[in-house]
């Protein structure tokens, strides 16, 4: 029998569903009782059945209850859990694990930092203005017009889900964009088809550099984060394609297959342009790490990291 927990933080709540997954004989059931506690005081408490039929491991939610956490403040906590086969009393595990509890939006004290990165957002689809929204992260929006023709100065955000490859010429205007020393964030794009070979010996003497990976380079990232790969999100990645004398990076439908974040970067002009697939703004509103790590990456994507150091781990 074992028992993982799938985060490290919750958000101050009087019912914030934690989810853990045990592992276990199949077609057996488990009791657990849980306490979480701070500071030798028992916040919440509870019991749970939870049965596996034929799969070795489930997915399981605790209702954490808290008292209220101003905004901005992080109060350390424990949550043990005791775990016991229905049938066999005499098989018991005890997991004991830290635990974090933020109060309401980790980038409500942070307006003014966010103001000064000018986000100019071109969402489409509407899923990261809506969850912007919800976050009071600051933003501008930007039509297909103002993108393609953009002259302006701002950090370019392309949401969610958009098929570039959808709009004429797009995928060649955002590396021009990069080359003149725009910086770009695309998350999860549902398409894109970005011609690297022509374009990086056609713009002129800065050539870009590129780098893929399936770990962020974002300074200070939280690691070992677990992304929830049970969402139900469509699994794109990144690829490079070669046809004739063209080489492209390409976003496809694989699971396993390809890279989950590109950047390509011109030195002498200062421009950037990343392709992150990790699924940020899924659940963004619920998770205080996965805040905390976007903030990073808007902070790095838009070259603050250089100005900024550590600004956003200061909790």
């Amino acid at each position: 029998m074992n028992i993982v927990n799938n985060g490290r933080a919750i958000f101050a709540s009087d019912n914030s569903p934690y989810s853990i997954t045990l592992t276990a004989k199949p077609n057996s059931l488990i009791d657990i009782s849980w306490k979480l506690t701070s500071l030798g005081r028992t916040l919440s408490s509870g019991v749970k059945s939870i049965r596996l039929n034929t799969r070795k491991n489930v997915k399981a939610y605790l209702p954490l209850r808290t008292p209220p956490v101003k905004s901005g403040v992080k109060v350390k906590a424990q949550l043990i859990i005791d775990a016991v086969y229905s049938t066999d009393s005499t098989i018991k595990e005890h997991y004991e694990f830290d635990l974090d509890i933020y109060g309401e939006n980790i980038f409500l004290h942070k307006q003014s930092f966010y103001q000064k990165l000018n986000i100019q957002l071109f969402d489409p689809v509407g899923q990261t203005s809506n969850i912007f929204d919800k976050l009071k992260i600051p933003y501008s929006t930007l039509s297909r017009s103002k993108l393609i023709n953009f002259s302006d100065k701002g950090f370019i955000v392309i949401g969610v889900g958009v098929d570039i490859n959808h709009y004429r010429g797009l995928p060649t205007v955002l590396i021009e964009l990069a080359h003149k020393g725009h910086q770009l964030l695309i998350l999860q794009p549902a398409s894109a088809t970005l011609p690297l070979s022509k374009l990086a010996s056609g713009l002129g003497a800065s050539s870009p550099s590129i780098f893929l990976s399936n770990e962020t380079v974002i300074p200070n990232y939280i690691q070992n984060y677990q992304w929830d790969t049970d969402s139900g999100i469509k699994s794109n990645h990144i690829i490079l394609n070669s046809n004739r004398q063209e080489v492209s990076a390409q976003v496809v439908e694989s699971k396993h297959e390809g890279w989950d974040w590109f950047h390509l970067n011109y030195h002498q002009s200062q421009g950037k342009l990343i392709i992150c697939m990790l699924p940020f703004i899924d659940q963004l509103d619920r998770d205080p790490i996965k805040q905390i790590i976007f903030g990073q990456l808007l902070n790095y994507a838009s070259n603050q990291s250089k100005n900024i150091k550590n600004r956003l781990l200061k909790e």
